[in-house]
């Protein structure tokens, strides 16, 4: 991913706005089998959104396509008003977050859990991430 991450525009995510139009997933490409199919989906910037269905209608898939975790097969998904593949993606993983139905605490401390993400963080990052 460093040599597709290196030719992307520094874009950063600021209002948060984000945009699906048109987007179809599979999970293989060559199946028949479509996850998602022509989703149009606007969020606005500052909005708090639950996606609810039953098992494996593709909540998590859709909500994964943000910070590229999948990409579409078509159509395209938007971070305010740029494409997310159009956005570093260090930037982009950076700008987005988001909740899934079943989170999961590691063993070992709090502020063991709190640096799984970062190993050098210092108390002060390990505040601000909690707080956050």
């Amino acid at each position: 991913l460093s040599d597709e991450n290196a030719k992307h525009k520094e874009f950063e995510v600021t209002k948060g706005e984000i945009i699906f139009r048109n987007v179809t997933f599979r999970y293989y490409k060559n199946s028949e089998g479509i996850v998602l199919d022509h989703i149009h989906l606007h969020i606005a910037p500052g909005s708090t959104v639950g996606i609810i269905g039953s098992t494996g209608c593709g909540k998590t898939t859709l909500v994964s396509m943000i910070p590229r975790l999948y990409d579409v097969d078509e159509g395209e998904v938007l971070v305010d008003g740029v494409n997310v593949k159009d956005y570093d993606l260090v930037k982009l993983r950076d700008g987005v977050g988001m909740v899934l139905q079943k989170n999961v605490l590691f063993s070992g401390t709090v502020a063991d859990n709190l640096r799984w993400g970062n190993l050098h963080a210092s108390e002060e990052d390990m505040k601000a991430a909690a707080q956050s």
